[in-house]
C-alpha cells in the first residue's frame, strides 16, 4: 500500500467552494478534507486569491483501516467493523491534518514574506513562542498593507508596528484597588502551585502600605499544611485582621466581623481542573445577590502553563463569573505566546505580573505592550 502522504491530493480553485467541489468530482464524494488553505502570493496586489484544498482519496479511509487493522491486530480483535482500529486511525489522521495544517501555513508564509527574510525570521520567532500561526500571519498581512515595498523595509520599524498591531487584542485592567463607599470583596481562585497566597499577601500590603486602604484576610485554603499560618503572618506584618472560613456558607457571616475594612481578599485552596466535585464547590463562592457587597473574582494562572492546559483551567473555574486574571512567575519562563493567545482569544483583562516571593515588591500592573513585547525580547520588562 502506498505511504499516506503519497495519497494526499491538493486542488486549487478560485474559491473555497469550488475546490471542494473539483475535490470529489476528482477524488469521489467520501474524500476526507485534511486542511483549506488561502494563497495569495502575487496575485494579491490585483486582489486575486486561489484556495488550495488537501484531500485523502475515496476509499482511503477503508483502506488505512485495513492496514492499521494488520498493525494492530489485537485492537481489531473482537471489535465489532474495528472500532478501537478506527479510533487508532481517528488519531492519526488528526495528527496528520495538524502537520498538513501546519505545513500549508508555512509555505503561505514564505509566500507572503518571500521578499524580506528577516520578517519571515520573525515570524517563525513569534510562532516559535506559541502563538496561534493563522492569527499571527493574518497581523503580518494587516501590517504589510501599510509599507512600501519599493522604498525598502525597514525591519525596526515594521516590529514596532507590528507590536502595535498585537497588542490591541490584549486587554487591561485597573489595580485590585478600594473604592470609596463601597466595601469590596475580592476571591482568588486557580490551580494549585500557581502562588495565589502570596500574590494576594503583595496585593494586600500595596494598597495597605501605599494607598491606606483597610484591608482583611479570609483564609478558605485549609487543605493546605500550614496554608492558614502562612496568611497570619503576611496579616501581621500588614497588620490586618484574619478570619479563617472552614466553609463557603460562612463567608458572609464572617465578613461581618470585619466592619471596618475596605478590601477584604479571600485565599482559596488551590485545585486541579480535572478535580471536578472540588471545582464545583466553587460555586458556593457565589454571593447572594441581595447582600450589599461588591465581589470580585481573579484568577491566578502561572506563565509556565501551556496553551491548551490554561484553556482547561479556564473552562473548569468559569464555574464562577471570573472578572480579571493575574499571571505569575513570569521570571520562570522565555516562552510567553501561550498566555499572550490565552488572554487574546478569551479576551479577559489582565492586571499584574508577579516575578518573585518578596511581598510587597516582586509585582507589577499589567499593559498590554508589556507582555506583547515579551513576545519579542523573551521577558516582561516592567
Amino acid at each position: 500500500m502506498p505511504s499516506k502522504n503519497d495519497l494526499i491530493k491538493t486542488v486549487r480553485a478560485r474559491t473555497a467552494k469550488e475546490a471542494l467541489a473539483l475535490a470529489r468530482a476528482r477524488y469521489g464524494e467520501d474524500a476526507l478534507v485534511l486542511y483549506t488553505n488561502t494563497r495569495w502570493k502575487l496575485l494579491e496586489k490585483l486582489g486575486l486569491s486561489w484556495v488550495e484544498v488537501g484531500v485523502l482519496k475515496e476509499g482511503v479511509s477503508r483502506a488505512l483501516l485495513e492496514e492499521e487493522a494488520q498493525n494492530h491486530p489485537q485492537a481489531a480483535h473482537g471489535r465489532v467493523n474495528g472500532q478501537e482500529t478506527f479510533s487508532v486511525l481517528k488519531e492519526d489522521l488528526t495528527s496528520l491534518k495538524h502537520l498538513l495544517e501546519k505545513q500549508a501555513l508555512d509555505r503561505e508564509a514564505k509566500d507572503v514574506l518571500a521578499d524580506t527574510p528577516e520578517l519571515l525570521d520573525l515570524f517563525h520567532a513569534l510562532a516559535g513562542q506559541g502563538m496561534h500561526t493563522p492569527s499571527l500571519l493574518g497581523a503580518f498581512r494587516s501590517v504589510l498593507k501599510d509599507f512600501d515595498a519599493a522604498s525598502g523595509m525597514d525591519t525596526d520599524r515594521f516590529k514596532e508596528a507590528l507590536l502595535y498591531e498585537l497588542k490591541r487584542h490584549i486587554r487591561a485592567r485597573g489595580p485590585l484597588k478600594a473604592e470609596r463607599g463601597h466595601r469590596k470583596l475580592i476571591v482568588f481562585i486557580g490551580p494549585t502551585g500557581v502562588g495565589k497566597t502570596t500574590t494576594m499577601a503583595k496585593l494586600a500590603a500595596n494598597q495597605s502600605l501605599n494607598h491606606d486602604a483597610r484591608v482583611a484576610f479570609l483564609a478558605m485554603d485549609t487543605y493546605r499544611i500550614a496554608a492558614v499560618e502562612q496568611l497570619r503572618i503576611y496579616a501581621k506584618i500588614i497588620g490586618a485582621p484574619i478570619e479563617v472560613v472552614n466553609d463557603p456558607q460562612e463567608i458572609e457571616t464572617k465578613f461581618s466581623l470585619l466592619p471596618w475594612s475596605d478590601l477584604v481578599f479571600v485565599d482559596t485552596a488551590g485545585r486541579s481542573p480535572y478535580d471536578e466535585p472540588r471545582i464545583l464547590e466553587l460555586r458556593a463562592l457565589k454571593l447572594n445577590p441581595n447582600v450589599p457587597l461588591r465581589q470580585e473574582v481573579v484568577m491566578v494562572l502561572s506563565a509556565t502553563t501551556a496553551y491548551d492546559e490554561l484553556i482547561r483551567v479556564y473552562e473548569a473555574f468559569s464555574v464562577l463569573p471570573i472578572d480579571g486574571v493575574i499571571v505569575t512567575k513570569v521570571d520562570e519562563t522565555r516562552r510567553f505566546g501561550d498566555v499572550w493567545r490565552f488572554l487574546a482569544e478569551k479576551k479577559i483583562p489582565v492586571s499584574h505580573f508577579t516575578f518573585g516571593q518578596k511581598v510587597p515588591d516582586d509585582i507589577v500592573m499589567a499593559t498590554p505592550e508589556m507582555l506583547t513585547r515579551a513576545l519579542f525580547e523573551g521577558k516582561i520588562r516592567p
